[in-house]
């Protein structure tokens, strides 16, 4: 597999001097990817894809943060930036404007919107877009909305992989989805507390798709009412009360201490999981 590339021109071309024969050999290999280096995450992006690298480097820098692990020395997690053709040639399944986890742990992301991640969403939204900020930095304002759909989703199963790197785990796999979603809904509160209606109402009305009961990236959204209820309760964004009593059991939190806090829960899971 090629390694990711520095931006850094000289060591580019180096690089790419020695890899040369090797690509000649095997075509089925991951793509040709630029590397923004971590801690605490490093981001792979296709060449054109800086912009968008550097503003994923910086969420996945306010993610992590909201663990409260700040001084770390090595990535907790590797993200892929990849245009749709090497999405397919890294041999991903799932369908591009979506995120995936690769083989080796790797979450993939697009490296921009286009008329196929437009086509998706609209479909899973039921005709809708996700929510969009700002002025795209590449393509229509669709197309960026479309990305933002990737990102929140992203945020999620980029916090399950954050969480489990840092030994932070539930007794019960639904334990690792409501702590995932606390991690992704604090980080997106503090981070732009003004979005966060309409983050909500993205994530809400996907959950409740019919899709949410086929795909687990789907059904765990539910766990964002939960988690929401939970930060009501204590007064704190909800990844801090969470992750607390998860340390404090040695960084396995068991379903009963978890429902001994907090007693609505039993029922709330009774009503709300997809399996």
């Amino acid at each position: 597999m090629r390694p990711p590339l520095h931006v850094n021109r000289r060591q580019r071309l180096l690089a790419l001097a020695l890899l040369l024969p090797a690509a000649a050999a095997g075509a089925a290999q991951a793509p040709y990817l630029l590397s923004l280096e971590g801690p605490p995450a490093t981001v792979r992006y296709s060449p054109g894809a800086l912009d968008r690298a550097d503003q994923m480097q910086r969420r996945l820098t306010r993610l992590v943060a909201e663990t409260g692990h700040r001084k770390l020395r090595q990535p907790l997690l590797v993200v892929e930036l990849l245009r749709a053709e090497e999405w397919r040639q890294a041999g991903l399944v799932e369908p591009y404007g979506l995120p995936a986890i690769s083989g080796t742990g790797t979450l993939a992301l697009p490296a921009w919107g286009d008329p196929e991640t437009v086509s998706l969403w609209r479909d899973l939204l039921g005709g809708g877009l996700p929510p969009s900020w700002g002025t795209p930095l590449r393509g229509s304002t669709e197309e960026a909305a479309s990305l933002e759909g990737a990102d929140l989703v992203g945020d999620v199963e980029a916090s399950r992989i954050v969480l489990s790197k840092l030994g932070l785990t539930g007794s019960e796999p639904w334990i690792d989805d409501l702590l995932a979603c606390a991690l992704a809904v604090s980080a997106s509160r503090r981070g732009a507390p003004g979005r966060w209606p309409q983050v909500h109402q993205f994530y809400t009305r996907l959950a409740e798709r019919p899709e949410a009961f086929r795909d687990e990236r789907f059904g765990r959204l539910r766990f964002v009412a939960a988690v929401e209820r939970i930060g009501a309760e204590t007064g704190k964004l909800p990844a801090k009360p969470l992750l607390k009593m998860t340390a404090k059991s040695s960084g396995r939190l068991a379903a009963e201490k978890l429902l001994e806090r907090f007693p609505w829960l039993g029922e709330w899971l009774m009503g709300n999981r997809s399996n």
